[in-house]
C-alpha cells in the first residue's frame, strides 16, 4: 500500500505497445489532477520549498512567546477526545501544562521539524532568546521557585540542513573566563560577539540558574567491592 500523499514516490511504466500510450493522460501539463493530491511544487505555489513565509523564515519570535504557547490551555479535538469515566462518554476536554519548579539547569528544546498530512519540513523561524536574564518566574506556579527563576545562557546546539540530513555544531561559554566558543566537529574557535549564538539554526538552549539552590541531600559515594573470581567457575 502506497501513501500517495508522499512526494518521494516515483513510478516507471513500460509500454509493450506504443499505441497504448496516450500523452493526454500522462503528460504533466495535460493530465487531470486528482482533488485529493497535494498541491504541486512550483515557483508560484504557496507550498514551494522556496516560500519563506511557509517555513517561517523572516518572522522572528521571542522565546517568551514560545514558553507561553507551551503553557497555554488547549482544547482537544474530537479525534483526540478524552473518555470520561463519570459521564461514560468521550469529551473534548481541555489540557494545560504548568511549570511547578525552576531547576538549576534548564534545557529548552525548540521544535525545528514540522509534520503534517502532506509535508515534513524543517522550521527555520528565528527564535530570539536572551543570553542573560531569562526570567521564567511568570510561568512557574511554586512561589518559592519564583524567587530565583533567573537564568543565563551557557550553550547552544545548532542544526543546519533539512529532513534528509544536516550538520550539528554548538556554541559554549567557558564559565571560567566568560568567553564564548564555536564548536564544529574537531574545530574550536573563539567568537568575539556573544550575540552571534542567536540564529535560526539554534536547536537546543542550555541555561543555568544565577543563584542555584544549596542541595540538602547529595548522592552517596558508591564503593564497588573487589570481587574474587572463582577459577573453578
Amino acid at each position: 500500500i502506497f501513501d500517495l500523499n508522499q512526494r518521494n514516490l516515483k513510478f516507471l511504466i513500460h509500454w509493450s505497445d506504443v499505441k497504448q500510450y496516450k500523452s493526454s493522460l500522462y503528460d504533466a501539463a495535460q493530465r487531470p489532477r486528482d482533488e485529493t493530491a497535494p498541491p504541486p511544487i512550483d515557483n508560484n505555489s504557496a507550498l514551494s520549498f522556496d516560500d519563506d513565509e511557509r517555513r517561517g523564515k523572516g518572522k522572528p519570535i521571542d522565546l517568551q512567546a514560545c514558553i507561553e504557547a507551551f503553557c497555554e490551555k488547549e482544547t482537544l479535538s474530537e479525534n483526540d477526545a478524552w473518555y470520561c469515566s463519570r459521564c461514560k462518554d468521550f469529551k473534548c476536554a481541555s489540557k494545560k501544562i504548568n511549570l511547578w519548579n525552576s531547576p538549576d539547569l534548564l534545557i529548552i528544546h525548540l521544535k525545528r521539524f514540522s509534520y503534517t498530512r502532506n509535508w515534513r519540513d524543517r522550521i527555520n523561524t528565528l527564535v530570539r532568546f536572551p543570553i542573560k536574564g531569562l526570567d521564567v518566574s511568570p510561568y512557574v506556579l511554586s512561589e518559592d521557585a519564583k524567587k530565583d527563576a533567573i537564568y543565563d545562557l551557557y550553550a547552544v546546539s545548532n542544526h543546519m540542513g533539512g529532513m534528509g540530513g544536516g550538520h550539528y555544531t554548538a556554541y559554549a561559554k567557558n564559565l571560567d573566563n566568560d568567553n564564548w566558543y564555536h564548536l564544529d566537529d574537531s574545530r574550536t574557535s573563539k567568537i568575539s560577539d556573544p550575540n552571534q549564538v542567536i540564529g535560526s539554526a539554534a536547536y537546543v538552549l542550555y541555561y543555568y540558574k544565577r543563584q542555584p539552590r544549596k542541595l540538602e541531600h547529595r548522592a552517596s559515594q558508591i564503593v564497588i567491592p573487589e570481587h574474587e573470581v572463582d577459577e573453578d567457575y
